[in-house]
């Protein structure tokens, strides 16, 4: 396994008290792989993956039980930093790109501080980018333009480009085809399905179970905060904890 998540518990806090985020959380994922996560929203999805990342700030959350391992070291409580050193990288939900910057600079900033960009003998910067272009051609013809000025779709494939700038081992995508267009979506799912034959494993986060199931080798199913099991995506649609959990089928 690449990633495991061992009984993991956070809380929030808030004004009424502490809010827990998530309970006794489990999950493994096997290298080369594409996981779903389905979950509605509030199911606790971006707070485990704000965690795996290491986002969650003291001031924010705070874990009280459980631990995360990434290829067999304990990454619990590392900064962003060093998290994505060690091959994790996160394009989050709402995408969260600059836009008063080009692409291009959004895609070097994905690189990491210059003395870092070609850590472990990586290819160059250029190659980098090259592979990006070739994945999302669209952002080759867009790499001189604002990135706020891209449509919704080429500022999703603008996230994930600049998280695999980095050079990961895993990809986390929160939420990649919220309110997407089919033939972006289409794109999209391509390429990851791409990145996988690859080798990078991947972990995605989605309210979109159709197009989960059909893009993942396993799928989980999160709800407040707690994942119920794994398995191959074949098998979830026939069963009866999802209808019940996910669909709202209580027949």
């Amino acid at each position: 396994m690449l990633l495991e998540v061992n009984d993991l518990t956070l809380w929030y806090e808030s004004v009424v008290g502490d809010v827990r985020a998530l309970y006794r959380c489990a999950v493994s994922i096997e290298k080369a792989s594409i996981t779903g996560m389905l979950g509605k929203n509030g199911a606790g999805k971006t707070s485990l993956f704000k965690t795996l990342s290491g986002v969650i700030e003291d001031a924010d959350g705070h874990i009280t039980e459980g631990a995360v391992f990434f290829n067999g070291e304990n990454i619990t409580g590392l900064s962003p930093s060093d998290i994505v050193d060690r091959g994790l990288s996160h394009a989050p939900q709402g995408r969260h790109i600059f836009h008063t910057l080009s692409v291009l600079d959004n895609l070097f900033l994905g690189a990491g501080p210059p003395g870092k960009r070609n850590r472990g003998g990586g290819p160059c910067i250029k190659a980098e980018l090259d592979r990006m272009f070739h994945l999302f051609p669209v952002l080759k013809e867009r790499r001189r333009q604002k990135a706020g000025t891209l449509s919704g779709g080429e500022q999703q494939m603008l996230s994930i480009a600049r998280a695999l700038m980095a050079r990961p081992t895993m990809l986390l995508l929160d939420e990649p085809f919220l309110g997407l267009a089919p033939l972006v979506m289409d794109t999209i799912s391509k390429a990851l399905q791409q990145l996988k034959q690859e080798g990078l494993t991947i972990l995605i986060a989605e309210q979109n179970a159709e197009a989960v199931l059909l893009l993942s080798d396993s799928v989980c199913i999160m709800d407040d905060g707690f994942v119920f099991g794994m398995a191959p995506a074949e098998q979830w649609p026939l069963n009866a904890v999802v209808r019940q959990l996910y669909f709202g089928d209580t027949s």
